[in-house]
């Protein structure tokens, strides 16, 4: 997944008191199309954490138009891996929203 991409639509939702510096995506795939999306436009947004050593977790689901869209999203974001944000120079954990959009 483009880094660009992740960061021009990644919103950390932790107060800015939380953190010097906001957390940076820097590898991970995008999401799979689901085998049941049956060739339509589907939308999920996330909310999850980014861990002090730049794994993910928590991962929970805002909105999606269907199941299988959010299912698929979080499946990809639990395998990303991000610089952590950061609060005097020591990693902190943030949690982050982030939409996605789903084309057959």
């Amino acid at each position: 997944m483009p880094e660009r991409q992740v960061t021009d639509f990644m919103k950390v939702t932790s107060p800015a008191s939380v953190y010097d510096t906001p957390p940076r995506f820097l590898r991970g795939f995008a999401p799979d199309y689901p085998p049941t999306g049956n060739g339509h436009w589907g939308y999920a947004a996330l909310d999850f954490s980014v861990e002090p050593d730049g794994s993910t977790a928590d991962i929970r689901l805002v909105t999606a138009t269907a199941y299988d869209f959010a299912q698929e999203a979080a499946l990809a974001v639990r395998k990303w891996h991000f610089a952590p944000a950061r609060k005097s120079a020591q990693p902190v954990r943030t949690r982050v929203w982030l939409p996605f959009t789903f084309r057959a």
